[in-house]
């Protein structure tokens, strides 16, 4: 099992018929790349997006760091490679 890491704002909220089933859902761009990220992930790998690398401070030297085409983005994404 892998693991995709983005940061961002999302929105979480309340989904459902007032009267019927309700379900908590996160919303946003950020959760769809951080799902792909995920689903391109191989066992024990996390992908973390450049972003998240940056914004965290992470020294990324040596890292490996694959260009990915995401679906829904036109440019490549760039995620380091991180394993458990």
């Amino acid at each position: 099992m892998g693991f995709g890491v983005h940061s961002g704002e999302a929105f979480r909220g309340s989904v459902g018929k007032p009267n019927g089933i309700m379900e908590v859902a996160a919303l946003g761009d950020v959760i769809n790349i951080s799902a792909r990220l995920t689903s391109l992930a191989g066992p024990g790998e996390f992908l973390v997006s450049g972003y998240t690398i940056k914004a965290a401070k992470l020294d990324s030297e040596g890292l490996e760091k694959p260009q990915l085409k995401l679906k829904g983005h036109e440019k490549k994404k760039i995620a380091y490679v991180l394993y458990a």
